[in-house]
């Protein structure tokens, strides 16, 4: 079976460099939900956004946060299908076999509560009125589901623990630019 990567293996990849694939991707995620943190979340930064390029801006925030449900919802994908094997927790899950590890595996998929459905719904399919009463509530989901993800993956680590660093210089650059920016913001 070929796993689904940007170019397909000859083999399945061993349960170190599946883990490792797996906590690149968590990382990823992680540093995109500091970024939508740090830049949507403060009123002066929205501000300075849209005195700025509040078009380029909404398009930013709108990419980032498809691509956070996008990204957490696929590492819980099922273990692989006919066409291949999928990088996801539940195949990692499936090729340590512990017992405890399932069930930590099984309450973290509970927890993903309406994020399967936005990134069907909404992302897929432009389904709005299917999904809107779960975006309220969906980025405290994430957080959620990120922080079980990251406990769950540690899980598999045993007996090595992993630490996770979100990269947060993209989003302290654009908030430092846009600060430095908003003294020329409306002088044209």
């Amino acid at each position: 079976m070929e796993y689904r990567l940007s170019k397909p293996l000859p083999e399945p990849l061993p349960a170190n460099e599946l883990r490792a694939a797996i906590a690149a991707e968590i990382d990823y995620i992680d540093t995109l939900v500091y970024t939508l943190e740090c830049l949507y979340t403060s009123t002066e930064t929205i501000e300075l956004m849209n005195k700025g390029a509040p078009a380029f801006f909404q398009q930013h925030q709108e990419l980032l946060t498809d691509s956070i449900f996008l990204k957490l919802v696929r590492l819980y994908d099922p273990k692989g299908d006919k066409r291949g094997l999928n990088v996801s927790l539940p195949h990692l899950v499936e090729s340590i076999g512990e017992q405890a590890i399932r069930t930590q595996l099984a309450e973290a998929e509970r927890n993903l509560g309406c994020l399967p459905t936005i990134r069907k719904k909404l992302i897929a399919h432009g389904d709005t009125e299917y999904v809107g009463s779960c975006l309220s509530e969906s980025l405290s989901t994430v957080k959620t589901v990120l922080q079980i993800s990251k406990d769950l993956l540690n899980a598999c680590f045993q007996p090595g623990y992993r630490k996770f660093n979100p990269c947060k210089y993209p989003a302290v650059e654009i908030k430092r630019l846009l600060c430095k920016a908003s003294s020329h913001f409306g002088s044209e």
